[in-house]
């Protein structure tokens, strides 16, 4: 048989955020509750499993507590072997990436996914730092030329994924898989010739590509290991990461049901376009600059005239503006589990030999700092994910599980059961956090926070059949 699963863990590293994850599709000698405990054997001795994808991917690595992320890290390190395949960065706030550079080390992420940011966010990201006195060199490299800063450090696929619009909706449910050739190769006799794919699925953007950047193919699904162009991709909204298998080399391709899907929410305001407008003015560049000329002028003007760029960007925003947030939704892909000859499971309960197995909603939606608690980003948001509704069983809560930013509409997804905020409760480091932990538990859902406690960290499996 042939399952496919799915481990997925929230350290605890304190305020900040470490989520990461571990798709494996794998033969199987035995049924899906004796696999997670028994490393079955043949009866020659041999292992009674053979790997045929194992694919990582984190999202966001930042934490203000050192300890704590140290122990995580080498947890994280012995499930993985210290390989990213593919890192999720929500937004560039310090506690959401201040550990990147740790966990790529010596083995950098091959793929990296990110917002894309424009003028207004690169100069609204470096002058915050530079008002508060956390301007670093690598801050300053990196507003110059944000994809040259992941390409030096080793990463192969940089993806820049572009804000949605109100209006905006998630990729369409796919259709079925084809029927199989009854006079081709029979998928029951054997699995020796199975395989199985990552691919990724680019939509093409509403914005002009910045120099350098390179075009893939749109609409047509790619072998992350195989097919990618390399260097800066400019993606749309609705471009997603998919799992895929086959039974041999002569079947086709089939849909294993999950998939990766980043969106950045709207970030179109009249205060964003008058902050641009105003920095343009200042540095005396035209309307449509290149992004190298814009980063060279913004950083030269720092010499002469910091208090008036500091000026400029405090007249228009808050102290603690977070203008763009990617979200993440790791679940399946599919509009109605009960469409699958063989849904998804999680652990319920023990059994003999390892765990019950029962059929459930096994999504995960991630939010970073996204303000959700603003009408027009909350309603792109929602819409965006709605067809989801069925899956999402966990949801982390936008900026920690800050009052700022939260609403009660997001927690009317159909199938949510907990809810998730990821800082230390005692530090009081979050506004409104006992109001929105309120909120939550009035709703029935379970509310947890991961906060820097061994014990805190949050483990959810989940697995299915592909072939029995």
């Amino acid at each position: 048989m042939i399952t496919a699963s799915v481990l997925r863990k929230q350290y605890p590293v304190g305020h900040g955020g470490f989520h990461a994850g571990r798709m494996l599709v794998r033969t199987d000698a035995v049924p899906i509750p004796n696999a997670r405990l028994l490393e079955a054997k043949n009866a020659d001795g041999s292992a009674a499993q053979r790997t045929l994808l194992e694919k990582f991917y984190v999202y966001d690595c930042g934490s203000e507590s050192p300890e704590a992320f140290d122990r995580s890290l080498r947890n994280h390190n012995r499930l993985t072997d210290t390989r990213t395949d593919i890192l999720f960065v929500s937004h560039l706030d310090s506690d959401h990436v201040n550990k990147i550079e740790r966990l790529m080390g010596a083995n950098p992420p091959k793929i990296v996914v990110l917002p894309y940011l424009d003028f207004e966010d690169l100069a609204v990201l470096f002058l915050r730092d530079v008002d508060s006195g956390k301007a670093t060199s690598s801050v300053r490299e990196y507003v110059q030329d944000p994809l040259n800063w992941w390409l030096r450090r080793g990463v192969t696929h940089v993806i820049f994924v572009e804000p949605g619009k109100d209006g905006d909706k998630s990729p369409p449910a796919p259709w079925p898989d084809a029927p199989r050739d009854p006079d081709g190769p029979n998928p029951s006799a054997s699995s020796e010739g199975a395989q199985a794919r990552l691919v990724c699925i680019f939509r093409p953007p509403r914005l002009h590509a910045p120099k350098g950047f390179v075009s893939p193919k749109y609409d047509t699904p790619q072998d992350i290991d195989t097919e990618l162009p390399s260097g800066g991709i400019l993606a749309g909204t609705g471009t997603y990461f998919r799992l895929e298998w086959r039974s041999s080399v002569g079947d086709s391709w089939r849909l294993a049901d999950w998939i990766l899907l980043p969106y950045v929410h709207p970030v179109e305001s009249a205060t964003r376009t008058a902050f641009q407008q105003a920095i343009f003015h200042e540095l005396a560049l035209p309307s449509s600059p290149e992004l190298e000329v814009f980063a060279r002028g913004l950083l030269d003007a720092l010499l002469t005239k910091r208090k008036k760029l500091v000026s400029l960007y405090s007249d228009h925003f808050e102290v603690d503006q977070n203008s763009i947030s990617m979200s993440l939704y790791s679940g399946p892909e599919t509009e109605h589990r009960s469409n699958l000859p063989h849904r998804w499971m999680r652990p319920v309960g023990k059994a003999q030999f390892g765990f019950e197995m029962a059929a459930s909603a096994v999504g995960w939606l991630g939010t970073g700092d996204s303000r959700l608690k603003k009408t027009d980003r909350r309603k792109a948001w929602l819409d965006f994910f709605r067809r989801f509704s069925s899956h999402i069983f966990i949801l982390s809560l936008p900026h920690h599980g800050s009052w700022k930013d939260f609403h009660e509409e997001i927690l009317e997804f159909d199938a949510l059961s907990v809810a998730v905020a990821t800082t230390v409760r005692k530090l009081e480091r979050i506004a409104g956090l006992k109001d929105t932990l309120r909120c939550v538990k009035d709703a029935k859902i379970q509310a947890v926070v991961v906060g820097d406690k061994a014990k805190s960290e949050l483990t959810f499996e989940c697995a299915r059949y592909l072939q029995p």
